[in-house]
């Protein structure tokens, strides 16, 4: 036995042995067993870069990687995306991988990661050498998961619109894109998009008839989600804690202190050494966190349909406040059905939709054959091929399926309120013809041409539904991943697709066994991967507290059942989301939280915030009708449309006094005078967008 005396000086090789005794005490193999559901069994290898970005993204793989600003042209098939801008080219655009620290906190933690990050030159011409350039200006497209970059390229000119004069600077985050790490819980984007597909099947039958059943099939779910990412992405090495929207903030800080060097700015001085930033969704999220971490630097700052600061906190109670907004949203949608001849269901919006509803969910209701104008008829005996594959009852899965895709269409309702209004019953009926089903599939969610051209499905922009396995716009890869992508006139909306290419052969015996309908079918592009489910991996790191008293199936059936009864499309549809947060434990969360002041922030400028009424994701006003951005920020204004939808972008045109307004402080900083908040009207056409 060692025994230490005070004042003697001992052999470094005792020392060594006597360290390697206690070492071994306090070894996990004294400690008492961990609960099977949330335990660690291995550690993450994440220990160099070069793991992967995102969820098998490569499209960066060839940039140069550096720790200051270097920048070089784009890789080819980032430029051959087409831009809704006809002039736009490749030598307008250059990239850069910036390397940054994976963990801020921690200094003796040398991992590093690569941030991919594009330039685009001022659509005014502006040079960047002229004493009047404004500098450069940040874009962070959301989601979490959001590919940026790609995103940015194809809506161009909505952010040279509202930022002519700025460099525009367009970032993966990290975890997203092609910015490391590597976030998928699956070991490839085959096997995580199959789960992003069927992460609402997985979970049985609806909760309006599973009930307790499928409450408790949710919650197991839902913790062996967080063990396989646990098990993945987590472990001695983890990179959970690092992914969180705090660290992103921090990236933001870093990329801006070196093009503040490359461009010979002091930081901090003047407009080009302030962060000019605009931020959707999650990206709201991210710019109030810098604000409140860097307050000293925000220059120009547009939220738009911004996450609450406070959303974290407290994920159950933030589910719960959603669904107000969405039972809102309906309403408003069903004015103005009632104000166009041209909807079906003027004057009985809500008594058809509620009735079809009720029929679905009683299987004992007859409505053995259900006209509708496009002559389908739900006593037809011919193949169900909309719900074909289910294991559910027929019945089920299309209450399902009229549910999430109700709650989908209130993301850009202007693009699909009356795609959605024509297939309320033809959901609730039986399709004859495969084609025009696919077809109805996609117009009901609108399209995103930017989405169709990098391979993905048309859902992931414009809504949120559980399977998109069944229509799928696809692009076809006969030529190596390199080769630009085939214009618009090549698309084809069918019901397989060829996605994966040459990259297919990638894949193991086992899993190239797997092949089948599923696969074919994959949403998987070769070079930029998918989002899997990277964005509720990005999500839960962030939650503070689950806020759920009792996580048992009768504690999660009853918080459903609330807000089942406020709104029916808003407790389905984001169901899935809320609940998946439920596994991860302390060890998995975000080294720092998200900061919530507890008086309002002084910012060197004003912040503006922008966004929808009535917003099914991200509700701009709290219990009280105060937005959000007032309670945290005493330099902050809110410009409302009183429309439904996630996002201002797909509300254009807007209404003439709420573009001025944005334009003026875009451009020039102006902000509103008097009043810190003003709401517009809208008013469209009930037949916009449809087919």
């Amino acid at each position: 036995m060692i025994v230490f005396s005070p004042g003697q000086n001992y052999h470094p090789l005792v020392i060594l042995l006597f360290i390697s005794a206690i070492s071994s005490f306090l070894s996990p193999a004294w400690s008492l067993p961990q609960d099977p559901l949330r335990r660690t069994n291995q550690n993450f290898p994440y220990t160099t870069r070069g793991r992967g970005s995102g969820v098998n993204n490569f499209l960066f793989k060839d940039v140069k990687a550096s720790n200051t600003a270097t920048f070089e042209p784009c890789p080819t098939f980032l430029t051959n995306i087409p831009s809704d801008i006809p002039t736009f080219a490749s030598k307008d655009a250059t990239c850069w991988k910036s390397t940054e620290k994976l963990n801020y906190i921690e200094p003796l933690d040398l991992r590093t990661i690569d941030l991919a990050v594009s330039r685009i030159q001022p659509a005014s011409g502006l040079s960047e050498a002229d004493p009047t350039w404004p500098g450069w200006l940040f874009v962070d497209a959301g989601g979490p998961g959001a590919h940026t970059i790609l995103s940015g390229f194809q809506r161009l000119s909505y952010y040279q619109k509202l930022y002519p004069d700025y460099t525009i600077i367009f970032r993966d985050s990290r975890g997203s894109g092609s910015s490391e790490p590597e976030s998928s819980c699956w070991d490839n984007a085959y096997e995580a998009d199959l789960a992003e597909q069927e992460k609402s099947q997985e979970l049985g039958q609806s909760m309006v008839k599973g009930r307790i059943d499928s409450a408790e099939t949710m919650r197991l779910e839902a913790f062996k989600f967080a063990d396989r990412c646990r098990n993945r992405l987590g472990g001695k090495d983890s990179i959970l804690p690092h992914l969180g929207v705090v660290a992103n903030a921090r990236d933001i800080h870093s990329l801006h202190t070196k093009l503040c060097a490359f461009y010979g700015v002091t930081i901090g001085i003047g407009g080009k050494g302030l962060v000019n930033f605009h931020g959707e969704s999650w990206g709201g999220l991210l710019g109030q966190v810098f604000a409140v971490k860097y307050p000293n630097l925000v220059g120009r700052f547009v939220l738009d349909s911004s996450t609450a600061l406070h959303s974290p906190q407290d994920h159950t109670k933030t589910f719960l406040n959603k669904i107000k907004d969405v039972h809102d949203g309906m309403k408003k949608c069903e004015n103005y059905c009632d104000a166009s001849d041209a909807c079906s269901f003027k004057g009985s919006f809500f008594t058809t939709i509620q009735q079809t509803i009720d029929d679905l969910s009683n299987p004992t209701s007859t409505a053995a054959s259900v006209s509708n104008d496009d002559g389908y008829s739900s006593d037809d005996d011919d193949e169900d091929f909309f719900f074909e594959n289910d294991s559910s009852s027929g019945e089920n899965r299309k209450l399902e399926e009229l549910l999430e895709y109700g709650y989908s269409m209130l993301y850009h309702p202007r693009k699909g309120l009356s795609g959605w209004v024509g297939n309320v019953r033809f959901l609730w009926g039986k399709p004859t013809r495969q084609v025009s089903q696919s077809t109805r599939a996609v117009d009901l969610v609108g399209s995103n041409e930017m989405e169709a051209q990098v391979g993905l499905t048309t859902l992931v922009e414009n809504s949120q539904p559980s399977d998109r396995s069944r229509f799928t716009l696809s692009i076809k890869v006969d030529t190596p991943p390199t080769a630009p992508v085939s214009k618009r006139t090549d698309h084809q909306v069918n019901t397989t697709s060829n996605l994966l290419g040459p990259s297919a052969a990638v894949l193991s015996d086992t899993e190239n066994s797997k092949r089948g309908s599923k696969f074919d079918q994959s949403i998987v592009h070769p070079i930029v991967g998918g989002m899997g489910l990277s964005s509720t991996v990005i999500t839960c790191v962030d939650v503070v507290s689950f806020g759920l008293e009792d996580e048992s199936a009768a504690g999660i059936l009853a918080a459903f059942d609330r807000a089942y009864v406020i709104s029916p499309f808003g407790a389905h549809g984001q169901l899935a989301n809320w609940i998946y947060c439920l596994g991860f434990g302390s060890d998995d969360k975000s080294f720092e939280k998200v900061p919530v002041p507890s008086a309002p922030i002084v910012t060197k400028n004003a912040i503006l915030f922008v966004g929808n009424k009535y917003d099914p994701t991200t509700p701009q006003r709290n219990a009280q009708g105060r937005p959000h951005g007032e309670q945290f920020f005493s330099k902050s204004f809110y410009l409302e449309l009183d429309t439904v939808g996630h996002g201002i972008y797909d509300q254009e045109p807007w209404d003439e006094d709420f573009e001025a307004a944005l334009l003026e402080y875009t451009k020039k900083g102006k902000i509103p005078e008097g009043v810190r908040e003003f709401v517009y009207s809208t008013a469209w056409d009930f037949e916009y967008g449809a087919e």
